[in-house]
């Protein structure tokens, strides 16, 4: 399979395609027909979309702010004893929750 050929015309749209609304690497990738590593390389000194705002564009932000509710408790405990929030910084991904139960 011939490769497709990068060049900075291209690479100016993608960036362009990418910075138009909240999207993922994959979706940008299957846009243009190239793999994530392509896009990843093109796209990484462009800032990020949080990445809660690509799953869910209704976040609560600032939902442990105030522990005011049963389910807040919960869930922070639950965080507390069971989790953990790490970033990976070799893969220069955002921070992320794990909870093992």
């Amino acid at each position: 399979m011939p490769s497709k050929i990068i060049t900075e015309e291209l690479k100016q749209e993608i960036i362009k395609y990418y910075l138009s609304q909240p999207m993922t690497i994959k979706q940008v990738a299957d846009k243009y027909n190239l793999c994530s590593p392509t896009i990843t390389k093109i796209l990484a000194n462009i800032p990020k979309y949080p990445k809660a705002k690509l799953y869910n564009p209704n976040l609560k932000e600032h939902f442990f702010q105030t522990i005011d509710n049963e389910i807040a408790a919960y869930f922070l405990g639950l965080l507390i004893t069971d989790g953990n929030v790490f970033i990976d910084r070799n893969s220069r991904r955002q921070a992320s929750i794990s909870i093992t139960l």
